[in-house]
């Protein structure tokens, strides 16, 4: 007979910090330069020691800025499909975007050069831009 697994009398916390989220609501979207509100990277990757919990929304330290559109509200956004995938298809390591507004925040100065520092393929800011185009509403 199996052993039965063990029963946690709590769920693992996530780390949540409300200035860091805020420092990312003024900081331009990472993809369109938008207006932007804070979107969690919710995959995982071991080597950054940061776990996917199903269900569990990820901790603050892993978020970027993105518009509203891309993050959640169009029709190929975020929220919308294969979220690594949708990462991968646009260029973009969202964990090592995440890490480096993580480690400056909050000074937004070098944050917004760290934003202003990503650059996409022409393909990418294509596919951007059809997103931004579509609208789920």
């Amino acid at each position: 007979m199996r052993p039965k697994a063990p029963k946690y009398k709590h769920k693992p916390r996530r780390l949540i910090c409300k200035g860091h989220l805020n420092a990312i609501r003024q900081l331009p979207c990472i993809l369109s330069g938008r207006p932007a509100e804070a979107a969690h990277v919710n995959f995982g990757d071991i080597n950054r020691e940061k776990f996917n919990r199903l269900g569990v929304k990820a901790d603050d330290c892993w978020t970027v800025p993105l518009a509203p559109e891309l993050h959640r509200l169009a029709n190929g956004c975020q929220h919308d499909c294969n979220e690594e995938m949708w990462w991968k298809q646009l260029g973009v390591n969202p964990l090592e975007v995440a890490e480096s507004l993580w480690d400056r925040s909050p000074n937004l100065e070098v944050m917004t050069e760290i934003v202003n520092g990503i650059t996409l393929t022409p393909d990418a800011r294509a596919r951007v831009l059809e997103i931004l185009k579509g609208d789920k509403s």
